[in-house]
């Protein structure tokens, strides 16, 4: 009877651990497309994926090094994706009950492209590689490393090795080359200009502690694996290039290693486009001389190796050039033909500024107009890829109202802000009045189309102020000046 409570208790016990540390579970791909692999589990925005092989062979995946991942809310990084193991992917799955896990794979496959990263020869290898495009210059892809050679085996020369493996035309040279990407992150330098690769003996306790994780026995089966990171790197946007994702053991197959991709972590970065208006009043409703708006273009990597044209077209009840205007920062303005601008080097974000102009016309039966922007952005133009990529297309609906038709709170109203001279070169003079009367200032800063603050003068109390811009670059900014009554106005200046 002792010996059936014992085993009850210890089911208990078990199951109560179970429920509260939650494991990752791993699934075989033997038996599925590595294309579909690719696809399903790999491919994100901005990317086109094709030609995939598993351990150098096309088709259905043979060997059972390759998987999907589910962390089931344990406090893996990941939740979801593929890995990559040295042996049977089963390993992987937690939690962290075996300090020397290993399982061995028949008629191993070696990768050889990374021998040249080991001490001693490589033996059994997972290798997933395949060609891509990418629209814009940049690709990533996240990923963690771990093994059961952590924290043992750290400094000695028989570690299982890793890479991430690019080939193509170098952006700089034009000339065709192979990289490993998996590099630790801010490793390039003048002196090392591949960077330094992720491995056992340089991410651990004592060497770029920073990036590992001692697993203490949720989670993963791996004794220590790196944070969550980023591979990427600049390329030719448009063009064909190939990847080879890989691991082995080393000298032996014993200790097993393994490479965790994100679920669809392989992209691009894609333009995103974002609404900054000049007040919180009116959602998506532009106020003749009170409320403007700038559309802001962001490329997080710019496109320097393409073309990535925008396009805006117009329609609606409101007439573009004869109700509002769409203005560049360096002054050109959009009109419904010279409609189309592009992404130079060097630039991050394209702001286009939104205002309704005083020539607007708001006859009494129609107080509020319509502005309708379509922006077209199409990846990999005149290029066997454009197919690829088809043209993105975003809607964007603006109302236009007179401010005479709108109910605006008093602090709006406080007093007629004056900004001269506008433009200005090195110095602007600030004042606001109301029913002739000065109102004295109490803060005045100035914001960049960006929307960051770029120079400010605090704790005033003067009804009038001089404030030096001389150190602004040229281009369009915003006042936002705070008045004694505690109200704030914002008004539009340029510095020439």
């Amino acid at each position: 009877m002792k010996k059936y409570t014992l085993l009850i208790f210890s089911f208990l016990l078990v199951s109560f651990a179970d429920a509260q540390d939650p494991s990752l579970t791993v699934s075989s791909l033997m038996g599925t497309h590595v294309d579909t692999i690719l696809k399903n589990h790999l491919e994100g925005k901005g990317v086109f994926i094709t030609n995939g092989k598993f351990n150098n062979v096309e088709g259905n995946v043979t060997y059972p090094q390759i998987g999907t991942f589910n962390s089931n809310g344990s406090y893996f990084p990941f939740e979801t994706g593929i890995v990559l193991t040295t042996g049977n992917v089963s390993v992987a799955e937690g939690p962290n009950n075996s300090g020397a896990a290993s399982s061995q794979v028949s008629n191993p496959y070696v990768e050889s492209q990374l021998q040249p990263l080991a001490n001693s020869p490589v033996t059994s290898s997972a290798s997933l590689e395949f060609d891509f495009v990418a629209s814009t210059d940049t690709f990533a892809v996240s990923y963690i490393f771990g093994s059961e050679e952590y924290p043992e085996y750290v400094g000695s020369s028989f570690l299982d090795v890793f890479a991430f493996f690019l080939t193509g035309y170098d952006p700089v040279t034009l000339f065709p080359t192979t990289k490993n990407v998996a590099i630790i992150p801010g490793s390039i330098t003048a002196s090392n200009p591949n960077g330094i690769p992720v491995s056992i003996n340089n991410v651990n306790s004592t060497t770029n502690p920073e990036y590992y994780t001692a697993n203490p026995s949720i989670g993963v089966q791996y004794d220590g694996y790196t944070t969550a990171l980023t591979a990427s790197a600049t390329i030719l946007a448009c063009q064909s290039y190939h990847m080879k994702l890989a691991v082995s053991n080393v000298s032996d197959q014993a200790l097993d290693s393994g490479v965790f991709v994100e679920e669809g972590s392989f992209y691009s970065p894609q333009m995103q486009i974002e609404q900054q208006w000049s007040d919180t009043i009116g959602g998506d409703t532009l106020i003749q001389n009170f409320r403007e708006m700038d559309l802001l273009f962001k490329l997080p990597r710019p496109a320097l190796t393409a073309s990535t044209e925008v396009i805006i077209s117009t329609s609606g009840d409101a007439v573009l050039g004869q109700d509002y205007s769409l203005t560049m920062a360096d002054g050109l303005e959009i009109t419904p033909i010279l409609n189309e601008f592009p992404f130079q080097s060097g630039d991050a974000t394209l702001p286009v500024h939104v205002e309704i102009l005083p020539t607007a016309q708001f006859p009494e039966d129609m107080p509020v107009k319509t502005a309708i922007l379509e922006v077209i952005t199409q990846g990999c133009a005149a290029t066997q890829y454009m197919d690829a990529f088809p043209p993105r297309r975003d809607t964007i609906v603006l109302h236009l109202r007179a401010i005479d038709s709108v109910a605006l709170p008093d602090r709006s109203l406080s007093g007629d802000l004056m900004v001269y001279p506008n433009p200005a070169t090195d110095v602007i003079n600030v004042q606001c009045t109301m029913n002739n009367e000065q109102i004295n200032l109490t803060g005045v800063e100035v914001y960049d189309v960006y929307g960051k603050l770029v120079a400010g003068v605090e704790t005033v109390h003067a009804p009038s102020l001089q404030m030096d811009i001389s150190n602004l670059p040229p281009g369009m900014f915003m006042l936002k000046v705070t008045l004694s009554d505690g109200s704030v106005t914002m008004q539009k200046m340029v510095k020439r």
